[in-house]
């Protein structure tokens, strides 16, 4: 697997973490982000939409060791 730059989607996928030097499956954490707090203000959808992940950024950390190893942007 190379070591380079990762690009990271919205689901859990294979990457390298330069922290404990492993190749993991990564452990992801749906935020909320500036559009679902726009959208939640203006539309009055508080538990749909803050809810719902289809609509956060995700965060990506290594299983391992928890270092955080990018992002996924809406």
């Amino acid at each position: 697997m190379s070591h380079g730059t990762t690009v990271f989607g919205p689901d859990p996928q294979h990457a390298y973490c330069p922290n404990c030097g492993k190749n993991v499956m990564t452990h992801t954490e749906p935020k909320l982000n500036l559009i679902t707090w726009l959208i939640c203000l203006l539309t009055g959808f508080w538990c749909i939409l803050c809810c719902c992940d289809c609509t956060k950024d995700v965060d990506h950390r290594c299983s391992v060791c928890a270092t955080y190893l990018g992002s996924y942007k809406r």
